[in-house]
This record gives structure tokens, sequence and C-alpha cells, in this order.
């Protein structure tokens, strides 16, 4: 085999199926030595004894790990150690740490940069051998799960993308409804047809939720996707909300439920319509939702220094302590339960985070327990 002092490779190295590691050490007799241990195992290695070479010699030749010696005079160990490190070439190759030290706060740095683990100097062969299978195997095992991650991840932006378009192209039937809905109830109101007339609203009313709850899927694909465009305005919200409010209390009154809206002066704050239209459409819907009839629910608003606050409160089942944890993540179906009988896929309150952290905002919920009603809230910042 050959040394010098810069590069030296081993008599395995042309073995396609070893493993192959590199060694860094300032000191030949220290490098012959670990070699000696590495051919006894049937390992490929080679050898540099000038760190400061490290990123030249990671691009001629990537190694499967790294013995890196923590102290040398030309760069030390840890700042070797930080520069593989910090390369997102090279970053993914395990490193082992060569030293006699025992100082714990020094280990715990290199630990912390990103060594795998350190191996103590003298060196002993079947550590070194035990060591180096260890950290091989860790390391394909975790590059296995980052390819399946990767690959879930594909599959998972594929089927949000074809989920969107199916859910687009449920908006032009709907527009033809809802379009006919109309023509029909004029027809019937010319015709003095009252019963008719409050199915046709009834059916409007109907189509306009399934619209929302379309445009809200395009808009959760969208902010999936990185892809939502914003139209943020800085302007007082108060009278949006209202506007968002007035299908509500049609709803609101078929279970004898009321809505009070507390209007009052707030300075002006950031949002987005459209998300501010989907958060109203789902903490109120969901108040309605999980309310008793003859209940009330309450939007009001908290001035605080760098932000509004907007308030639904409700009178309803109110919110246990696991529910408090669970409550705005996906597919979670809390201890309340519908009081007429609706239906609850457990996205809408992720729906109102995600569309939430869209626009900057934050959102959270209280309770004081079962049967102690709730209040859901969303902070608008005010600059």
């Amino acid at each position: 085999m050959e040394n010098s002092t810069t590069f030296s490779v081993g008599k395995n190295t042309l073995s396609p199926i070893l493993p192959l590691v590199l060694i860094v050490d300032d000191n030949n007799d220290n490098i012959n030595v670990i070699e000696e241990m590495l051919e006894q195992y049937g390992f490929e290695y080679y050898a540099v004894s000038d760190p400061l070479t490290i990123q030249s010699v990671l691009e001629y030749r990537k190694p499967d790990l790294i013995l890196l010696d923590l102290y040398m005079p030309q760069q030390s160990g840890l700042e070797t150690l930080t520069i593989i490190k910090t390369d997102k070439r090279f970053e993914s190759i395990p490193v082992l740490m060569l030293t006699a030290e025992t100082d714990k706060q020094m280990l715990s740095r290199c630990l912390d940069t990103g060594a795998m683990d350190y191996i103590n100097k003298p060196v002993d062969a079947v550590e070194l051998q035990a060591r180096i299978r260890s950290a091989l195997k860790i390391s394909s095992l975790t590059k296995d799960l980052s390819e399946r991650n990767e690959e879930l991840d594909r599959k998972n932006k594929e089927i949000q993308k074809f989920t969107a378009t199916i859910v687009h192209d449920l908006k032009n039937p709907l527009t033809v409804i809802m379009a006919s809905i109309d023509f029909v109830r004029n027809t019937l109101v010319e015709t003095k047809q009252a019963l008719p007339v409050q199915f046709a609203d009834m059916i409007k009313e109907t189509t306009f939720s399934m619209r929302d709850s379309i445009n809200e899927m395009l808009n959760v694909s969208r902010i999936q996707q990185g892809a939502f465009k914003l139209n943020m305005l800085k302007a007082s919200p108060v009278d949006y909300i209202e506007k968002c409010l007035f299908r509500f209390r049609l709803l609101g009154n078929k279970k004898s439920i009321t809505i009070v809206h507390e209007k009052k002066d707030v300075p002006l704050v950031h949002y987005d319509e459209k998300c501010i239209n989907s958060i109203i459409m789902n903490l109120v819907g969901n108040s309605i939702k999980y309310s008793h009839p003859n209940s009330v629910i309450h939007l009001s608003y908290e001035v605080h220094a760098e932000h509004v606050r907007v308030l639904i409160t409700d009178q309803g089942q109110g919110l246990t302590e696991k529910d408090l944890g669970l409550v705005f993540k996906e597919f979670q179906r809390l201890s309340a339960r519908p009081t007429d009988g609706e239906s609850s896929t457990g996205l809408g309150l992720a729906i109102v985070k995600s569309v939430a952290e869209a626009m900057g905002a934050s959102v959270g919920a209280d309770s004081d327990g079962r049967d102690k009603g709730s209040t859901f809230w969303f902070d608008l910042k005010k600059d």
C-alpha cells in the first residue's frame, strides 16, 4: 500500500461491492494502523493527511463513511466536520470521530455538529469493525427511509393534483345548477307557489354550501402545493365579517340559534377576504352544528398591542382537555356530536389552521370543559 502526506489508497479499492471508508488523520502512522484493520475486515479505504483538502477529496471520490481525527494542526476535526455537514453534497455521509478526548462537552459538540459516533484512541480493531458496520447500517436505513418519504411525498402531490382537478371540474355543473335554480325559483314566485319556493330556496342554500366547500378544497390544495395566491388588504374586518355571517344567520334560524355580532371599531389589520370567509364558514358553521337549539353564538373582538383577536363563542358541548390537544389536526373527531344529524369530515378545523397560517394569522381554542361552551379565535396582525 502507498502513503503520502495528502492522499493514500488501499489495495482493495478496485472492488465495487465493499464499503468505502475515508480516513482523515494528519498522522501517517495512525493511518497505516487503521488501514491494516480495515483491510483485515474487508473494507475499501483511502486516506488523506491534510484536512484542508477535504472538499476536493470528497468531490473526487465520495466514501460510504468517514473516520475523522478530532485534533489536527492544519484544521481541527470539528472544523472539518462542520465543512462536511454544511455541504449538501456530503452531509449524509456518516462520520465517526477518532479521539482520545475525554472531555464530554467536546464530544457532545461533535455529536451536535453531525458526527454519528466517536471511537476512542488507541483504536481497537474489533470495536472499529463493529462501529463502522453499525454506522453503515444506520446510514443505509436512513437513506432508505428518506427515499421512501420522497416517494410518498411525490405520490401525495400527485393525489393532491388529481383531487384538485376533480374538485375544479365539479364547479362547472354546480354553476349550471345554481343558475337553473334561480330560473325555477323566479318562475315559482310568479305563479305564487309558496311551498315550492321554499324548497327552491333550500336547494339554493345547499348548492351555495357545496360551492363553498369546493372552493375551500381548492384553496387548501393550492396551499399544500405552494400555489395559493393571497390578496392581502389592510382594513377593518368588521363589515366583511358581517357579510360572511348573513348566510349563517339563516342556518342558525333553522335550529333557533341566534348569532350576535358584537360590532365595534377596531384598528386596521392585514387579511385576505377568501381566508376570512373560509375561517368564518368553518368556525361559525361548527358552532351551529354542535350547539343545541335556542342557544346563542357571539362573535366579538379584542384589541391587543400587535393584533386584533376575533372570537366565536358558543354555548355548545364544549371541549375536553383531550379535545384541545387534537382540535386543529386533520381527520380528528372530537367528543362533541352534531345536534341535528349534520355530517362531519374532521377536516374543518384543520382547514381553518392552514388558511389562517397562509395569511400570517394564528388560531386557537379555549373551553372550560364538557358542556361549558367553547371559544374559537383567530388573530389578525395590525402591522
